[in-house]
């Protein structure tokens, strides 16, 4: 699966989960859905990426030459964005519902 593919899916699903939310409220948090299902399939590519070299690259003559993989940086750092930008998500999804049960 190519990574616009799984982009365009894991949107989808977001949006889906979204979609009863009021459009102008929805509006606010559009970037953060969009950068939430980006994160989504960028960590899928490094994830596979990851799975078939390992996180290790090691020198075919210099088998004690080793360094770290720049795959498992961005997994990394994408690791620590995603739990935050859920945490927003599912903030913002809260205020939503207990606006519209004050209602």
């Amino acid at each position: 699966m190519i990574k616009q593919d799984i982009y365009e899916k894991e949107l989808a699903k977001l949006e889906e989960i979204f979609k009863d939310v009021e459009e102008p409220k929805r509006c606010l948090v559009e970037g953060l859905i969009q950068d939430a299902a980006f994160l989504f399939a960028e960590n899928h590519i490094l994830k596979d990426a990851i799975s078939q070299t390992g996180m290790v690259k090691t020198h075919p003559q210099h088998q004690i030459s080793r360094s770290l993989l720049r795959q498992e940086n961005n997994t990394s750092e994408t690791s620590i964005v995603m739990p935050w930008l859920l945490r927003r998500l599912t903030e913002f999804f809260l205020k939503i519902s207990l606006i519209l049960m004050m209602n």
